[in-house]
């Protein structure tokens, strides 16, 4: 209930931010109901390494043909 932003992730799903638990916001940026900073720059880290976009990570990919 005291954390700042909450997240859950998965290979399909990707980052995925809580806005709130048993009907509370989770942090203070979420009352206006907003992705907090942390899960969008995660988001978009992700995003980038599972579309092998950046070279970073590349061992976590295998090109299927």
């Amino acid at each position: 209930y005291i954390s700042d932003e909450a997240f859950i992730c998965g290979s399909s799903a990707r980052i995925v931010p809580i806005l709130s638990i048993d009907k509370r916001p989770v942090g203070t940026i979420n009352i206006a109901g907003k992705v907090g900073p942390i899960a969008s720059k995660l988001a978009e880290r992700y995003l980038a390494a599972q579309k092998g976009m950046t070279k970073e990570y590349k061992e976590w990919r295998m090109e299927v043909k």
